[in-house]
């Protein structure tokens, strides 16, 4: 799949994402999207650059990979983002649209596949799992220190409220 899109796909491609774009988001989502991913699918690291170009996390480690992000768009968990995984992301993140798909991408954010986990076929969130994600997004804005104590603390207690 290249970078130019037939009237067709680009009515497809609405469908498919609920009908929350036009055309000409969608043109420009798909332009997006094959700069990051020239071959059509993102995975870790074509993500990764397409994070660090939108540049909307201003204290990330050069190593930081977005795994828990990365996990809320690749809806089906094959390893790679597909363009309608990525437009179906960003309608929900963006509209709101469908209740149970965002429940569904902050499940898959929060939802650690530990070899554990995908051995014994379970889907489930623990208080850990709740706690590495607020870590890791409170480092990734740069606002807070996630190594004092007292940011711990407040993260920990978050992590207790969302699991209460």
């Amino acid at each position: 799949m290249g970078t130019w899109l037939s009237k067709q796909q680009i009515t497809d491609y609405i469908i498919q994402s609920g009908g929350d774009f036009t055309r000409e988001e969608i043109k420009y989502m798909h332009k997006m999207f094959h700069k990051a991913a020239p071959g059509g699918k993102m995975g870790h690291p074509e993500f990764k650059k397409y994070i660090d170009e939108l540049g909307i996390f201003p204290k990330v480690e050069a190593v930081e990979e977005f795994r828990h992000l990365f996990r809320g768009y690749d809806f089906n968990g094959d390893g790679d983002i597909s363009f309608v995984e990525f437009l179906q992301y960003h309608a929900t993140v963006m509209f709101h649209t469908d209740q149970e798909m965002a429940f569904n991408i902050v499940f898959q954010m929060y939802n650690q596949r530990t070899p554990e986990k995908v051995k014994a076929k379970e889907d489930y969130v623990t208080r850990d799992d709740i706690i590495e994600v607020i870590t890791d997004s409170t480092r990734w804005m740069g606002k807070y220190d996630v190594a004092l104590k007292q940011v711990q603390e407040l993260i920990e207690a978050e992590a207790t409220h969302i699991m209460d």
